[in-house]
């Protein structure tokens, strides 16, 4: 079982798509700042995939969701590896960067699902439930349906950035749909 750590004394860290930043999303991100404060480190997982249905905006736009809402937020790219052990050491080799040591690494996410990678391989874990009753039930895969469908995605995207995803997601949809 993955061993706590003080908040403290530990460095937090989120790994997400973010393929668009959510108000779910935000709500960890919210709890991770106010925990851990400046020793965070935000992941965005799948940097290096192409554009698809599931990563539709690319990792520059999603870093700039990520920093239009949160400036402060310390973010960097994860990209993807057909072998776990490669994903893992590369994640060590960013936290070493960052001047941290995996033990003293909590990963945080939303359910179980989010973090049993994390707590198969040993990792101190937190689960910080983002279905409390705080935000909306919202995953990206909603906000990408919704735009799709020429829904509005207010209620669902931070207001600061709605305009940026529907400009992104135009570019990126037209795109996708050529190929």
């Amino acid at each position: 079982m993955p061993v706590q750590t003080s908040k403290r004394d530990s460095f937090g860290v989120y790994v997400g798509r973010f393929s668009p930043l959510h108000l779910g999303h935000q709500v960890l991100i919210d709890k991770l700042l106010e925990a851990y404060g400046e020793r965070h480190l935000i992941l965005v997982g799948s940097c290096n995939h192409g554009i698809s249905f599931r990563h539709l905006f690319t990792y520059n736009d999603r870093c700039e969701f990520i920093r239009t809402v949160y400036p402060q937020a310390r973010v960097t790219g994860l990209p993807d590896f057909d072998d776990d052990e490669e994903w893992f050491s590369l994640l060590d080799d960013t936290l070493a960067l960052h001047h941290v040591s995996p033990d003293d690494t909590t990963f945080i996410g939303g359910c179980h699902e989010d973090i049993e990678f994390f707590i198969d391989r040993g990792r101190n874990v937190e689960i910080i439930n983002r279905f409390d009753g705080t935000s909306p039930r919202i995953s990206a895969t909603e906000v990408r349906d919704a735009l799709i469908e020429h829904r509005t995605i207010e209620g669902l995207v931070d207001p600061r950035i709605i305009e940026i995803v529907r400009q992104r997601f135009d570019v990126r949809w037209a795109a996708l749909r050529k190929k």
